[in-house]
């Protein structure tokens, strides 16, 4: 929406079946309403560590857990960073649905320990998220050797 034309990012404007049908072959994504589902979101320890863990990997990826996601998991890739006000630093936006039954667990363990709580989560979302084989090592390799840093003693 309006963030994205302040940035200078074309933008198909309209809800004319012409403009749906020029958006949808384009794979455009409707950015108002994402910036609604991100609004509606929240931002935990558990997703806090997981984004450490991914910016540490050199992904710019915000987490955030929200109600009745579609398909358990969506994501919004961002051309570049700054599109969105609200998490202006992230280029892919992973939405979670909060009633997710191993978010419970996920959360409680990252309370006690962010990485160890950052790996159980990250496993979980490598596999949905159709990472590439380098990435997904890169991503979880990271995630479990902090997981195994944290547990030992100082």
């Amino acid at each position: 929406g309006e963030a994205a034309v302040s940035r200078r990012v074309p933008v198909l404007a309209g809800r004319a079946p012409e403009v749906q049908a020029v958006a949808g072959a384009l794979g455009a994504q409707d950015l108002d309403r994402w910036a609604a589902r991100i609004d509606a979101a929240r931002e935990t320890a558990l997703t806090r560590a997981a984004e450490a863990v991914a910016r540490a990997a050199g992904l710019p990826w915000a987490f955030r857990l929200a109600p009745k996601v579609e398909g358990e998991v969506a994501c919004l890739d961002l051309p570049r960073p700054g599109l969105l006000s609200e998490l202006s630093w992230a280029v892919r936006i992973v939405l979670v649905d909060e009633g997710l039954g191993w978010l419970g667990p996920a959360e409680a363990e990252a309370v006690v320990s962010p990485s160890r709580g950052a790996l159980a989560f990250l496993d979980r979302l490598v596999e949905r998220l159709r990472l590439e084989d380098r990435v997904r090592a890169r991503l979880l390799g990271l995630a479990a050797a902090r997981a195994l840093e944290e547990g030992l003693p100082s």
